[in-house]
């Protein structure tokens, strides 16, 4: 006998598929794919506007465009993506603001970081997730932290609305590719790669490896990466006010 969860989950995702396609054929939903739409729709949802420095900009419309381009993506597709970037925009307002507020922020340093680098498939995040269990020696952001950096993680500041946000979000994404855990382990716990961190500049590896755009992977390839991980430096200094995050990566 067929196992009936695939049976109800294509069902619900069906269903799911159809409503929002029928509100975007009725233009009763604005465009999920509009830079100028996500800019304003992340500022409105945190009540911010300053997204600090607009480097940013340019590898979103590029990604932006790939994804409306080539990705061919359905319904749900787009409102992953969109929900996703937006998020990614949120967390940026979310990053300036906390930088203004605590100053001194941005003299936190990050000593001896460990890089670990490698083909994808080799053993990376095996390595990565063995070298973070030594935490008296390492310190790794956990995934939680990485989706939800704002506020900082101050000590004795209860975290638990954004490690529950960050496993109902993962659910979800299991939900929807309930075959990636089997090559590749996801928890809101588990420690995250800069990979993550590095979406927030819209310059990253990610994103390839969601969407269907080789036009945006290709010219991602022949860029200078600098913004980007100074980006990632200035994200992981914000992360490690009140402890040692961001020393492993």
């Amino acid at each position: 006998m067929p196992d009936p969860l695939p049976v109800r989950r294509r069902l619900h995702i069906r269903a799911f598929s159809w409503s929002l396609r029928t509100l975007q054929n009725a233009k009763l939903m604005t465009p999920l794919l509009d830079f100028e739409k996500l800019l304003q729709t992340a500022q409105r949802r945190t009540g911010l506007t300053n997204f600090g420095d607009t480097a940013f900009h340019g590898p979103l419309r590029r990604l932006l465009e790939s994804c409306r381009n080539e990705a061919r993506l359905n319904s749900i597709g787009k409102l992953v993506c969109a929900e996703d970037i937006l998020q990614l925009l949120s967390n940026r307002l979310q990053i300036q603001r906390d930088s203004e507020k605590w100053p001194y922020i941005a003299g936190q340093k990050i000593e001896r970081p460990l890089f670990i680098t490698g083909l994808p498939r080799s053993g990376t995040t095996l390595l990565h997730n063995l070298l973070a269990q030594d935490d008296r020696e390492f310190c790794a952001p956990a995934t939680w932290e990485v989706m939800f950096p704002s506020p900082p993680p101050f000590a004795g500041q209860d975290n638990g609305p954004r490690i529950k946000r960050a496993g109902a979000n993962l659910a979800f994404f299991n939900l929807l590719v309930p075959e990636f855990r089997k090559i590749h382990p996801i928890s809101a716990y588990f420690p995250q790669e800069c990979v993550a961190i590095l979406s927030h500049s819209f310059m990253s590896d990610q994103f390839d490896t969601m969407f269907n755009i080789p036009a945006y992977q290709s010219w991602l390839e022949q860029q200078d990466m600098r913004p980007a991980y100074a980006y990632h430096g200035s994200f992981c200094s914000t992360c490690s006010t009140g402890h040692r995050c961001g020393d492993l990566y």
